[in-house]
């Protein structure tokens, strides 16, 4: 968690990255900042771990490289949240069907049959509201 936020610090501390995504997202560039800097720790990192974080920014990349950069982060970001939502939907989905099955196996009555399938529905709507939410906030931050 430390080396977390020491890398997020030092991300906000260089001049050459965020004057780079300045020059492609003049508006408001820190929550972009957030995100490269999230998915940098994870991605590349990663792949690099004999660099020290002030070798990794002694090396200024050009421009348009940053921009490719941050554009591919920010829609991995985007993927990865909606891959998450997605999952989330058909595992409630999946739950709703065993339970439905089971209780209608176990109690024939035709009352708990329509109960428990109100109920799924309710269960499946909340988590579509929910799953759009997710996707809202993810496209408000990105644009």
């Amino acid at each position: 968690m430390i080396y977390i936020v020491l890398y997020i610090s030092k991300l906000f501390q260089s001049t050459s990255i965020r004057n780079e995504v300045e020059v492609f997202f003049p508006r408001n560039h820190t929550k972009y900042l957030i995100i490269l800097s999230f998915t940098r720790l994870i991605f590349i990192r990663a792949s690099q771990g004999n660099e020290t974080i002030d070798e990794y920014y002694t090396l200024s990349a050009p421009s348009a490289t940053a921009a490719v950069v941050v554009v591919v982060e920010v829609v991995v970001v985007v993927v990865v949240v909606v891959a998450a939502a997605a999952v989330v939907v058909v595992v409630v989905v999946i739950v709703t069907v065993v339970v439905v099955v089971v209780v209608v196996h176990l109690v024939a009555a035709a009352a708990v049959v329509v109960v428990v399938l109100i109920a799924a529905v309710v269960v499946v709507v909340v988590v579509v509201v929910v799953v759009v939410v997710v996707v809202v906030v993810v496209v408000v931050i990105v644009v």
